[in-house]
């Protein structure tokens, strides 16, 4: 087990410890629970992920506490942004939708108390899946 203390949200620190392990397969977001830093780490860590690598993201109820800049009606917690996102997995069905490229490759989100799981992995697959004339 190696241990490295640093700014979650500083993409220096982030970006030294792909350099010292590699790009990880796994990331469990149990950092300061502060909206802005879950979503810088979230911005700089996930785009990074490889193939089917798993992001998530615990203690979301953070998202709905002023004493971690959060509230249910701020649009840029993590929870809100999260909510928004899930439409990003069916932009191919319609145009009414802007991808966010953040999530360009999305395969599926879940979503548990708390938790959110972010998967990576080929989106394009849902498409040949449902290409029989829907």
């Amino acid at each position: 087990i190696s241990i490295r203390i640093g700014d979650q949200s500083d993409p220096v620190f982030l970006q030294s410890v792909i350099d010292e392990f590699g790009v990880p397969d796994i990331v469990l977001d149990d950092g300061s629970h502060q909206q802005d830093h879950v979503f810088d780490t979230f911005k700089f860590l996930y785009p990074k992920l490889g193939y089917s690598g798993v992001y998530m993201v615990e203690d979301l109820h953070c998202s709905y506490w002023e004493s971690h800049k959060g509230s249910v009606t701020d649009p840029n917690t993590f929870m809100n942004r999260s909510k928004n996102w899930l439409d990003q997995l069916n932009t191919q069905h319609t145009d009414q939708i802007v991808p966010d490229p953040l999530l360009k490759d999305t395969f599926s989100m879940s979503f548990y108390d708390s938790i959110a799981v972010f998967e990576k992995g080929q989106p394009f697959v849902k498409n040949t899946i449902w290409s029989g004339g829907q």
